[in-house]
């Protein structure tokens, strides 16, 4: 399965309890056998819980929490938060953004995690993408099989036929240039001034 295909179709709009149910399968087939789905609008905190037991009384309990929210330090600490006032206790908490974590902020939910008391696993884009790419029967089962996907992505428009003769000649010359020519480290310094050139010229 392709790594750019499965990362491509996870950009494109997904219905919010979809991706949820996604992300658990893929977590299910991962490294969390025994998770359980949690139903409902309000979480408390977590959208799905796993209890591991390791002898006759030691428990850990994993909570997983999803989110597509930007602002990925602000959303952690509102379900730190937020599983406080539900009194929720757990060792280990497993968020899994959508989007990529900058290694700042990884550094800085690690710090927080690790000041309170638990421990805690941040999983991203990456992650889904490997994944998904790994497992392709969850990714078909969501998304559709690899022909279904370059079905879909045939049908759309082509955006270059918007565009003028000029245009379309001009963009075509730059990226064959890009991966063609000797000089490709000149012409990567260049590339968008071309690209500029090319949508300038256009409408002259």
């Amino acid at each position: 399965m392709s790594l750019d295909l499965v990362r491509m179709r996870l950009l494109q709009p997904i219905d919010w309890g979809v991706f949820e149910s996604l992300v658990c399968e893929v977590l299910l087939n991962d490294d969390l056998p025994a998770l359980r789905k949690l139903g409902g609008v309000a979480d408390d905190g977590a959208d799905a819980v796993q209890e591991s037991f390791f002898d006759s009384e030691t428990i850990e309990t994993t909570v997983v929490q999803v989110t597509s929210e930007v602002s990925q330090s602000a959303k952690f600490n509102r379900t730190v938060d937020r599983l406080k006032e539900t009194k929720t206790e757990f060792d280990r908490l497993v968020v899994v953004f959508r989007q990529p974590v900058e290694s700042k902020v990884r550094k800085l939910i690690q710090a927080s995690a690790k000041q309170a008391g638990f421990t805690v696993d941040i999983r991203d884009e990456s992650y889904l993408v490997a994944q998904l790419a790994k497992h392709k029967t969850v990714f078909q089962r969501y998304f559709g099989t690899t022909g279904d996907q370059l079905k879909a992505l045939l049908d759309e428009g082509d955006p270059l036929e918007l565009a003028s003769e000029d245009t379309q000649r001009a963009v075509l010359a730059s990226i064959g240039t890009y991966v063609c020519s000797p000089a490709r480290q000149f012409v990567r310094r260049t590339l968008y001034d071309n690209t500029v050139l090319a949508a300038v010229a256009s409408h002259a």
